[in-house]
């Protein structure tokens, strides 16, 4: 996990990561990322009826975590 950390931070916005996973082979693995970038187009946002707030939101990703 620390190293997926480091890697976002070198980028452009925030990004915080969170993993959950089972501790028996077959288990789920569960990743999450928080990530909020700037919105480089703010001022046009509320044009269409938006935010000019930064742009936020979470990708979730779930597999079986592979063992014998």
């Amino acid at each position: 996990m620390e190293a997926a950390q480091q890697a976002l931070q070198s980028g452009i916005g925030d990004y915080a990561v969170r993993v959950a996973a089972d501790t028996y082979p077959g288990g789920v693995v569960r990743v999450e990322v928080d990530w909020a970038v700037p919105n480089f187009y703010g001022s046009l946002m509320p044009l269409f009826g938006a935010s000019s707030g930064p742009l936020k939101g979470t990708a979730v990703s779930a597999f079986r975590k592979e063992g014998w």
